[in-house]
């Protein structure tokens, strides 16, 4: 069984690797549906590192095997049938594979520290920047500069989150057109965001001496941009914010997630033209993006599951 199961999690890691590489950077779609295609970036992504990770772990069936002991009604000896049959792999084998693991495991907790120190920089920044702030309206600063920007600070370690609008901002924006930057700024918080970008950066990174998932990251970028533009034309207009936006264009901000960090050009061009609708298209990459995310550990645990409710 564990040679079938680990050559389907091989082509299905390839067959993501090819459809995030080529055909979903981009697509058509993705304008239409933001949040969906959010959905299925992060599932396929998901998917590709968890079927590389199950790999591993089934090739070395002995060591997942006395993991698997911890599940209640499970035995080595049926364990051993179901997951390796007459298939049997070597002590060498097992402790290079489990070696290659705890490697994989160090590499994504490298991944996560290194992306986890950038919001540093940022902090850094905005303490700074709270030595000109002109005036404080319940969540909302006002930063002494001349150049029209805004971004938003999430909660971190009992800090409250902060949105921080530019007085070059405010002077050369209308009331309506401020108010519809803020209320991109609240959608980056309310959706949280800065977790999407973290999963993509931490999963870019760890994965990239594999040269996978190149664009992921920045995909991720650009589509909680087009969502909490969606987001925000719920209050307001869309002509509205898309006049804001290329008041906002130059420059771009400096830090966080912002109001000018994706290209202004295809994000006026969807808010002046007529509103997406979501399509069935979608929904269905949707249905198969989660498959795919699913079949990995389902891959793994189905078998020591299927003992237990035998016995």
């Amino acid at each position: 069984m564990t040679l079938a199961v680990v050559i389907a999690l091989l082509v299905l890691a390839v067959s993501v690797a090819w459809a995030v590489g080529g055909r979903l950077q981009g697509a058509v779609w993705t304008r239409s549906s933001p949040g969906v295609a959010l959905f299925v970036w992060h599932c396929l992504a998901v998917s590709l590192a968890s079927s590389l990770f199950a790999v591993v772990a089934l090739t070395t069936h002995d060591t997942l095997e006395h993991v698997m002991l911890a599940v209640p009604g499970t035995q080595k000896s049926q364990l051993h049938a179901i997951y390796a049959g007459h298939f049997t792999v070597g002590g060498p084998w097992n402790i290079t594979a489990v070696a290659m693991l705890v490697l994989v495991l160090a590499v994504v907790v490298s991944a996560v520290r290194t992306v986890m120190s950038r919001p540093g920089a940022m902090l850094a920044h905005h303490a700074q920047t709270s030595d000109v702030v002109e005036t404080t309206h319940g969540t909302i600063s006002v930063v002494r500069h001349d150049d029209p920007f805004a971004y938003c600070v999430p909660r971190r370690r009992g800090r409250p989150a902060r949105i921080f609008v530019s007085s070059g901002a405010a002077a050369r924006l209308e009331v309506a057109e401020l108010d519809s930057v803020v209320l991109h700024e609240q959608a980056h918080l309310t959706r949280r965001h800065h977790l999407h970008v973290l999963v993509a950066e931490v999963l870019v990174r760890a994965l990239r001496p594999l040269r996978v998932l190149s664009s992921y990251a920045d995909e991720v970028r650009r589509l909680v941009e087009l969502q909490a533009d969606d987001i925000a034309c719920r209050r307001t207009t869309r002509r509205t914010l898309a006049s804001a936006l290329l008041t906002m264009a130059a420059p771009p901000s400096r830090v966080g997630l912002a109001a000018a960090a994706t290209p202004t050009g295809e994000r006026v061009e969807r808010l002046i033209g007529a509103p997406a609708q979501g399509d069935r298209f979608s929904l269905l990459m949707a249905v198969l993006a989660g498959c795919a995310a699913a079949a990995p550990s389902l891959a793994v645990v189905t078998p020591a599951l299927w003992l237990v409710l035998q016995a």
